[in-house]
C-alpha cells in the first residue's frame, strides 16, 4: 500500500485511498463476442445490454463511477446490435475525447455492418454548411443519413427540435422526425435548464414518434431527472454497481491480486489526498500555487516521468499563472501548457501531452487524461468527486522511447479552510490525518459536509412548462396539426403531469412578458422568453434596458416630478435610449431626450453628426468631415427618413478618386433656429466614434433573416445589407461581429 509522503510545508491532512476493483459479468449476453484477448465485462456493461434488449425498457440510467467504462456500455448497441446512437456531450471538448474512444472501440471489435461515426459542433456545422454550399438544416438532415453514430452537443438537437435550422414555411417534423426515428439516445445532462430541456424533448418524442431507447451516463445522477421521468410514465431501469455489491477496495496488495485473479478489474489506483486549507477569498489557490511552484517541481524531480494537471474554477487565474510556472519548469526542462475554454482545438490537444497542464472545467468533464499528480479546486461536493476521479485511472503513458509507468498518484485538494476544519477537527470528524479509507466513504463525507449549490427545485414548475408551452405551439403549425392533433394533446397532458401546471394557458403569461418590454424598452421581441427556451437557460438582457416586474411601484407625482427635473437623470436618460438604439445598429451618437423631440427625429447631415450606414465590424478614429458642403444638395436628405447619405472621402483615398469640389462652398454651420436644441442634444449623451465601411442604405428596407447554431446565435442574410449580431453581455457592440 501507500505510504505518506510529504513534500508541502502545510497541516497534516492527509489521507491514503485504497484502489477500487469492478466485478466482472459471470455470463455474456447472447449474440455478442468479445475482441480478442477481451476476458469478460464489467457487470454494469452486461447489464446496459440486457437492458437495451428488454422492449419494456424506456430509460436506461448507468451510474458507474468515474473511470469504469460507461462509455463502452452506452456503444454496445451500436458494436453488437447494429443500432444506430447519438451521443450528446455536455462540451465540444468531451465530444472530441469520446470520438477517438468509440473509433477505438470500433477497431476492436470490428462489427462486418462499419458503423460510420461524424462529430459535429456549432462550428464544424458552420463549415460544412458553407463549404457545400447549403442550408444548415439539410447538412444535419444528410449527416443523420449517412452515418450510425452522431456525437455532438446537446445545444444542436436542443434547438433541432425547437425548429431552429429550419424556415418558417418549413414543416416542424422536418429534422427532428428522422431523428427520432432511427436513433438511440445517450445524454450528459447538468442542471435544472438542461433536464427540463431533456424532458421535454423526451416526452416530444414519445408522443410524436412512439416508444424510443433514451441512455443517461452519469455517477451522481440528479434524483429530479429521474424521479420526473417516472411520474411522465418512462419505464426507468436504474444500474448502480455499488447499490448491486460490485466493487471492492482492497486492504492491501495481496488481496489485490486476488481480485484481479477473479477477473476483477481495477478501475482506480490507490492514492494520497492532501487537502490544504486556505481562506474563502478569490485569488487564495492563486497565491497559494505561485508561492509553492518549487515544491511542485519537486515532485516531478523525485517522482521521473510523471504527469500532472491542475484545475482552477478561474480561466484568469490560469492565464495569470501560466508564464510562472512555465519559467519554473523550464529549468529542469519539463513543459507546462494550458487547456481552457479560449484554447484552441490544436493546442488542447498538444497540453495533454505536457509534462503540467493547467486548465479549467474543459479538462475535468470526463476528458479521459494520463496523470499522476493533481491540484485542484472546487465549488461544491459533485465538481470535487468528479475531478478527483481524474486521478489514478491509467497506470502510465506511452513515449515515444517506449511506456512510461507511474510509480505514486497524488492529489492536492485547495479547499475551504471551514470544508476541511468539518472533516478533520473535533470530536466527531470523519478522518484522521494519515488514515486510509476507501472512495466511496470520503464521497459520502464530501457531500454531507462540502456546500450545496442550490438545486433550483422549483425551477421545473416555474419555467420548465414555458419550454412546453413553445413545443406545444409548434405542433399546431399548419403543416403538421391535423397529423399530430391527438400528439400535442398528449404532450399536454404528460408535461402536465411533469411540471404540476397546465401549458396551454402560459401563452397569456409570455404575451404580458412581450407587451412589458415593448412598453419599457420600446423594442420587439421576447427576451425572457427567449432565455427561458434556450437549452442552458441563460443569456443577458441588454443592460441599458430597465427591468420590470409587477411588484416595481410607478413613483408617485411628486417623486417624478423631482426626478425628472434632475439634470443628471435627463443626461442619463438620453445616453441610455442612444444605448438602446445603437444595440440595434439604429445610429449612433446621442439621442434627444423625450423633453425636446422624439429620439432621431428631424436630424439632417447638416445639423446633426455626419454619418453614412450601418456601423461595420471595429471601431476607428472619427473622420472629419470636410470643412465645405453644398447646401442645394445636402439640405433636406434625412437620415431617420432612410434617404441617401452625401458620401465622404477620406483623406486615406487617392485625390482623383475624390468628388470635384464645388465652384461655391459655404461653412458647415448649423441653422440658427435649431443650433440651441442641436447643442444640447449633443452635449446629453456620449460621442462615438465613427465606424468604417459603411454599407449600403438605399432601396427597399430588406427583411431581416436569423439563424442559430448549437454554438451560438447570429443574424445574418444573402444580399447587401450586412446585419448586425445580436449582442450578449454587458459590454456594447456594434456592427457585425461573431459572438
Amino acid at each position: 500500500m501507500l505510504k505518506v509522503i510529504q513534500e508541502f510545508p502545510c497541516m497534516s491532512d492527509t489521507l491514503l485511498l485504497k484502489p477500487v476493483f469492478s466485478r466482472p459479468a459471470t455470463t455474456l449476453p447472447k449474440g455478442i463476442q468479445l475482441p480478442p484477448g477481451w476476458q469478460h465485462l464489467a457487470w454494469h456493461q452486461a447489464q446496459t445490454l440486457l437492458a437495451l434488449d428488454d422492449p419494456e425498457v424506456d430509460i436506461i440510467v448507468n451510474t458507474a463511477m468515474t473511470g469504469d467504462g460507461k462509455s463502452l456500455a452506452a456503444y454496445l448497441g451500436v458494436l453488437t446490435r447494429r443500432l444506430e446512437t447519438i451521443g450528446l456531450y455536455p462540451t465540444n471538448e468531451l465530444a472530441r475525447d469520446q470520438e477517438g474512444q468509440v473509433r477505438g472501440y470500433i477497431r476492436q471489435f470490428a462489427p462486418s455492418w462499419e458503423p460510420r461515426l461524424v462529430r459535429l459542433s456549432g462550428p464544424e456545422l458552420e463549415v460544412y454548411a458553407r463549404e457545400a454550399g447549403l442550408r444548415k438544416g439539410t447538412v444535419l438532415s444528410g449527416l443523420g443519413a449517412q452515418r450510425e453514430v452522431l456525437l455532438t452537443n446537446p445545444d444542436i438537437f436542443h434547438y433541432l427540435h425547437r425548429g431552429a435550422y429550419i424556415t418558417q414555411k418549413d414543416s416542424p417534423d422536418r429534422l427532428w422526425q428522422r431523428f427520432d426515428s432511427d436513433f438511440e439516445l445517450l445524454f450528459h445532462v447538468f442542471g435544472p435548464p438542461q433536464v427540463a430541456a431533456v424532458l421535454n424533448t423526451l416526452l416530444l418524442m414519445r408522443c410524436t414518434m412512439g416508444r424510443k431507447k433514451f441512455m443517461f451516463l452519469s455517477a451522481t445522477p440528479d434524483p429530479q431527472l429521474i424521479e420526473r421521468l417516472r411520474l411522465a410514465g418512462f419505464n426507468v431501469r436504474e444500474i448502480d454497481p455499488k447499490a448491486a455489491d460490485c466493487y471492492r477496495s482492497p486492504e492491501d496488495e495481496a488481496e489485490a491480486q486476488a481480485l484481479a485473479a477473479q477477473g476483477w478489474r481495477r478501475v482506480s489506483r490507490g492514492l494520497e489526498l492532501e487537502f490544504i486549507r486556505l481562506e474563502p477569498s478569490p485569488r487564495a489557490s492563486e497565491a497559494w500555487l505561485r508561492e509553492n511552484a518549487p515544491q511542485i517541481l519537486e515532485y516531478f524531480r523525485v517522482h521521473s516521468g510523471s504527469r500532472g494537471a491542475i484545475i482552477l474554477n478561474s480561466i484568469a487565474s490560469v492565464k495569470r499563472l501560466l508564464p510562472h510556472f512555465q519559467a519554473v519548469f523550464a529549468t529542469a526542462g519539463l513543459t507546462v501548457r494550458e487547456n481552457t475554454g479560449l484554447t484552441g482545438a490544436t493546442a488542447r490537444r498538444a497540453s495533454l501531452e505536457a509534462d503540467l497542464v493547467t486548465g479549467t472545467s474543459t479538462i475535468d468533464v470526463g476528458v479521459d487524461f494520463k496523470i499522476n499528480f493533481l491540484i485542484f479546486e472546487s465549488s461544491d461536493a459533485g465538481n470535487f468527486i468528479q475531478r478527483l476521479g481524474r486521478l489514478g485511472r491509467h497506470d502510465g503513458y506511452e513515449s515515444p522511447s517506449g511506456f512510461v509507468p507511474f510509480d505514486y498518484f497524488k492529489a492536492i485538494a485547495l479547499a475551504p479552510n471551514f470544508f476541511v476544519e468539518r472533516l478533520f477537527d473535533g470530536p466527531e470528524a470523519s478522518f484522521v490525518a494519515g488514515g486510509t479509507f476507501d472512495r466511496f466513504f470520503l464521497n459520502e463525507q464530501i457531500h454531507t459536509h462540502y456546500r450545496r449549490i442550490n438545486e433550483f427545485s422549483g425551477y421545473y414548475k416555474r419555467w420548465g412548462a414555458i419550454q412546453s408551452l413553445k413545443i406545444a405551439y409548434k405542433l399546431g403549425h399548419s403543416t403538421v396539426k391535423a397529423q399530430y392533433a391527438e400528439a400535442k394533446a398528449a404532450f399536454s397532458d404528460a408535461c402536465r403531469q411533469v411540471f404540476d401546471v397546465e401549458v396551454l394557458p402560459l401563452f397569456g403569461r409570455v404575451k404580458a412578458w412581450e407587451r412589458e418590454w415593448h412598453e419599457q424598452s420600446g423594442q420587439k421581441g421576447n427576451p425572457i422568453f427567449d432565455v427561458a427556451t434556450s437549452f442552458r437557460g441563460s443569456g443577458d438582457l441588454p443592460a441599458s434596458a430597465t427591468p420590470f416586474s409587477s411588484r416595481i411601484c410607478t413613483p408617485r407625482s411628486a417623486a417624478r416630478a423631482r426626478i425628472l427635473s434632475s439634470a443628471t437623470v435627463w443626461r442619463i436618460e438620453s445616453a441610455r435610449r442612444s444605448c438602446v438604439r445603437r444595440a440595434r445598429a439604429i445610429g449612433v451618437g446621442p439621442a434627444p431626450s423625450a423633453a425636446t423631440r422624439a429620439p432621431q427625429k428631424g436630424w439632417s447631415m447638416v445639423k446633426g453628426t455626419t454619418r453614412a450606414g450601418t456601423p461595420a465590424r471595429s471601431a476607428a478614429p472619427v473622420v472629419p468631415a470636410p470643412p465645405w458642403c453644398t447646401t442645394a444638395v445636402t439640405r433636406g436628405k434625412s437620415q431617420s427618413l432612410g434617404r441617401a447619405s452625401a458620401k465622404n472621402t477620406s483623406s486615406a483615398q487617392p485625390r482623383e478618386a475624390s468628388p470635384p469640389h464645388p465652384q461655391s462652398s459655404t461653412a458647415r454651420t448649423p441653422a440658427l433656429r435649431t443650433a440651441p436644441s442641436t447643442s444640447a442634444v449633443t452635449a446629453a449623451g456620449s460621442s462615438f466614434a465613427m465606424l468604417p465601411k459603411p454599407i449600403l442604405t438605399t432601396g427597399p428596407s430588406r427583411v431581416r433573416k436569423t439563424s442559430s447554431a448549437g454554438d451560438g446565435f447570429h443574424v445574418g442574410g444573402a444580399g447587401s445589407t450586412q446585419y448586425p449580431v445580436t449582442c450578449r453581455g454587458r459590454s456594447l457592440c456594434t456592427g457585425t461581429c461573431s459572438t
